[in-house]
């Protein structure tokens, strides 16, 4: 998994600068769901405890700059989880969903 993501890290500067030089972030209600950092620290992967920490905690930290990209956006750590949320949470991720959905809708007269 940190193989990926170390690949995905080298890649980071330069797609950010594709994401600055592109058109901004639409004003819409966006949810950002993030992976529980302690479990996935818990998890035994040979890797050191330091070292996970310090990855995990710069992961969350650009997960929840996603979520102020816009005004109306909320930042969910789904507890218990590690990548794949959606398996481990998909409670979480349901919700996420009807609040969205919720929103759409109450927001579909207003322009």
């Amino acid at each position: 998994m940190y193989a990926a993501m170390y690949s995905e890290v080298t890649w980071w500067k330069e797609d950010a600068m594709i994401m600055k030089n592109g058109p901004g972030f639409p004003q819409i209600p966006l949810t950002v769901i993030a992976r529980d950092k302690e479990y996935v620290i818990r998890q035994e992967d040979g890797l050191p405890e330091w070292e996970k920490r310090i990855f995990e905690t710069l992961w969350e930290k650009l997960m929840y700059e996603q979520s102020e990209l816009t005004d109306d956006s909320r930042f969910i750590i789904a507890e218990e989880s590690g990548h794949a949320v959606h398996l481990d949470r998909p409670d979480v991720v349901v919700e996420a969903f009807h609040h969205l959905a919720e929103k759409v809708q109450g927001n579909e007269g207003a322009g």
